[in-house]
């Protein structure tokens, strides 16, 4: 390489370091805010979507599901979907149940809910 090809290939390095750093600093401040967050709320619970909040806030004994407050949205069938296609049937099996505002302990109807519970259960040796 000539000197020039070098230098110039330096100075793009150095423009790339500068824009991670920004960048760093930018993650940095981002993340003492959400720790600030996080340690300032007495619930503690920073990082739980809405349906996940109010599952927390309205305990009402039980609550033996692995997952909660899935949504019913995009996101939450492809969750679903996912559990499906990659579970191990031949150790585990679920349930999606329904929630919904108000329904803390008892399921509703897929089109009725607004958020899923999810249970895995593991099925007995030798069935």
């Amino acid at each position: 390489m000539t000197f020039e090809k070098l230098s110039k290939e330096i100075q793009t390095l150095n423009a790339e370091i500068g824009k991670l750093t920004t960048r760093q600093i930018v993650l940095s401040q981002q993340f003492a805010e959400v720790k600030r967050t996080h340690n300032n709320n007495k619930d503690n619970v920073v990082g739980l979507n809405e349906y996940q909040q109010r599952i927390n806030k309205n305990p009402v004994g039980g609550g033996w599901y692995h997952f909660y407050g899935v949504p019913k949205n995009e996101e939450g069938e492809l969750f679903i979907k996912l559990i499906d296609k990659y579970l191990n049937r031949n150790v585990y099996g679920y349930r999606a149940r329904g929630r919904g505002n108000g329904s803390y302990s008892h399921s509703l109807p897929s089109d009725q809910a607004d958020s899923f519970v999810i249970y895995l259960d593991e099925k007995k040796k030798g069935v």
